[in-house]
């Protein structure tokens, strides 16, 4: 992947810089036994402690170089799914292993479809409760965990709004760096609730995602709105703009109904030659995306 050119995607914009995400065996084996051992005690807890959300015993663990990556976006399909399995898959393919929070609990297809990878964790968690970002917070301070991806419900921006102080208190105090991906529509109100993201999470780096099959010709010039907006230059005074392509709806389903992810469908020799070739296709143009904000590294 590291030889591919970018696409022209006809948005001019200022050079950024690259965010590294490396895997360490040791510290992450060391991170997974840690997360293996809390949900354990999670599982034995009485349900009126726990209650699904996560109950950990504490321990204080501190690092420099943490990431966490959140993929939200407005209410109606956005392609969230998308995004998050088109991330998972590019960071299986370095060799790195990670975290997948799924808090999407109405949609609930990207915990499945990880949940069978060896080189990640998955759990499930409520956002839009308290007792749910209670868990995100202590999965940053109890564990060693880098990256974490958070597959966030789409629509909300009032847990940012009710929960971004601690939010913001834990990612500086516990040393993890935030990036949003935040998935973009062509409604006007999309647009609009990127600006409200912005303010209500200044220290983190968010990049907008346009999401090119939710437009009405499936063409760039749907996101007039956006590409002449001032929220785009504040968008990039910090951030990118990507381009999600539009893939293969069939194949893509798959994930959803086998649960598995893209990589794997692809890979499977029963999959249509012609829905394989096209995922592929797809997997490697979001990847060249991805490559934009992201600098990827195998683990040493």
């Amino acid at each position: 992947m590291d030889n591919r050119k970018h696409p022209r995607n006809g948005i001019k914009q200022p050079e950024v810089e690259t965010v590294k995400i490396s895997g360490d065996d040791a510290v992450t084996s060391d991170a997974f036994a840690k997360f293996d051992s809390v949900m354990a005690l999670q599982v034995q807890a009485p349900p009126s402690i726990s209650e699904g959300d996560g109950h950990f015993n504490r321990w204080a663990v501190h690092s420099p170089e943490r990431l966490m990556i959140m993929v939200t976006g407005v209410k109606g399909g956005p392609g969230k799914s998308t995004m998050t399995m088109s991330l998972v898959d590019v960071l299986l393919s370095y060799g790195i292993r990670f975290l997948v929070c799924d808090a999407d609990q109405k949609t609930r297809d990207v915990g499945p479809a990880c949940k069978d990878e060896p080189n990640l964790r998955v759990i499930g968690l409520k956002l839009e409760a308290r007792t749910g970002m209670q868990g995100l917070v202590t999965i940053m301070k109890e564990t060693q965990i880098s990256p974490v991806v958070v597959n966030f419900p789409a629509g909300l921006t009032s847990p940012f709004d009710e929960y971004g102080p601690p939010l913001r208190r834990a990612l500086k105090e516990f040393g993890y760096q935030l990036v949003i991906l935040y998935m973009l529509s062509p409604l006007h109100d999309s647009v609009n609730q990127l600006g409200v993201l912005l303010d209500q999470m200044p220290d983190a780096t968010v990049h907008a995602v346009l999401n090119i099959k939710e437009g009405p010709t499936e063409q760039l010039s749907d996101f007039g709105y956006y590409l002449g907006h001032p929220v785009r230059k504040r968008v990039e005074a910090q951030g990118r703009t990507l381009l999600m392509p539009v893939g293969p709806r069939a194949a893509m389903n798959l994930m959803e109904s086998q649960k598995r992810t893209y990589r794997r469908i692809a890979n499977d020799p029963s999959t249509d030659f012609f829905d394989k070739t096209l995922l592929e296709t797809f997997l490697d143009d979001m990847a060249t995306q991805l490559e934009r904000v992201f600098e990827f590294r195998r683990p040493i």
